[in-house]
C-alpha cells in the first residue's frame, strides 16, 4: 500500500467517526463539540482530489489546544490568564477563518489586529493554495497566532502566568524559527508592558519559581537563538 493511500484511509477514519453528526457539524458556526478542522477539510475534499489535511491541525493546533486546556489552564493564578487563554483560542479560530477566505478569493491576505496596529500581519500566496500545502499553511498559522494572542488579551496576563504560557510548549517547538518570530513580534507588544505588571501584580517570588523550575527549558531557548545570532 502506498503512503499516500495509507494516509487518505487513516483521514477517512477520522472523517467516519463524525458522519452520524454530519448536519450539525455542517452547520455554519457549528458549535458542536466533535467538530474539528481536520474532519472539517476531509468533508471538503474527495479521494479522488487527493488532498489531505494539514499537518498542523492535529500535529499542533489540537495537540496545544487539547494540552492548554487539560494542563495549562488549571495551573493560572489570574482570572486575566484564564481569560486569555479561552479569548485567545476564539481568535485563533476566527483570524485563521479570515485568512483562509480572503486565500479563497486572492493572493493577498491582510489580518488586522482591533488592539495594537504592530500585530497586523500581511502575506502573499498563491490563490486558494494556503490549505493545500503543509509548509505553506504553517507558516501561515503561525503568522495568524500574532494578533490573535494581542486581541485575547497576553499584555495583561501577569508576569507569574506569563512565564507559566512561555514554559508550556515542549522544547522542540523553540527550535523552530518560526516559533522564534511570533514569540519576537508578540514580545515587542508586551515587552514594554511587563515593568508595570510586575509593580501591579507582584509576582516576584513566584516568577523567580517558575523560571528556576524551567531553567533548562529557558537555557536551551536562549542558547539556540545565541548560536543563530552568532552564525
Amino acid at each position: 500500500m502506498k503512503k499516500s493511500q495509507s494516509n487518505w484511509d487513516f483521514a477517512c477514519e477520522v472523517l467516519y467517526k463524525y458522519i452520524n453528526n454530519r448536519e450539525a457539524l455542517l452547520a455554519l458556526n457549528s458549535g458542536d463539540p466533535k467538530w474539528s478542522r481536520y474532519a472539517d477539510f476531509m468533508k471538503r475534499h474527495t479521494k479522488e482530489c487527493g488532498h489531505l489535511p494539514p499537518t498542523y491541525y492535529r500535529a499542533y493546533g489540537y495537540y496545544y489546544c487539547s494540552r492548554f486546556g487539560a494542563y495549562l489552564l488549571p495551573s493560572m493564578t489570574s482570572d486575566l490568564a484564564r481569560n486569555w487563554l479561552r479569548d485567545a483560542r476564539l481568535y485563533l479560530q476566527k483570524y485563521m477563518d479570515i485568512g483562509l477566505g480572503q486565500n479563497n478569493k486572492g493572493t493577498e491576505i491582510f489580518l488586522q489586529s482591533k488592539l495594537n496596529e504592530k500585530a497586523n500581519q500581511k502575506m502573499s500566496f498563491k490563490k486558494q493554495s494556503v490549505e493545500l500545502d503543509d509548509k505553506t499553511f504553517k507558516t501561515y498559522a503561525f503568522s495568524s497566532h500574532v494578533p490573535a494572542y494581542i486581541d485575547g488579551g497576553i499584555q495583561d496576563v501577569p508576569l507569574e502566568d506569563l512565564l507559566r504560557i512561555i514554559c508550556e510548549p515542549n522544547i522542540q517547538e523553540w527550535m523552530d524559527i518560526e516559533t522564534i518570530q511570533q514569540a519576537i513580534q508578540v514580545a515587542e507588544i508586551v515587552y514594554p508592558l511587563i515593568t508595570s505588571m510586575v509593580k501591579v501584580s507582584s509576582p516576584a517570588a513566584s516568577g523567580a519559581y517558575i523560571v528556576i523550575t524551567n531553567w533548562q527549558k529557558i537555557e536551551a531557548i536562549f542558547g539556540t537563538v545565541a548560536s543563530w545570532w552568532k552564525d
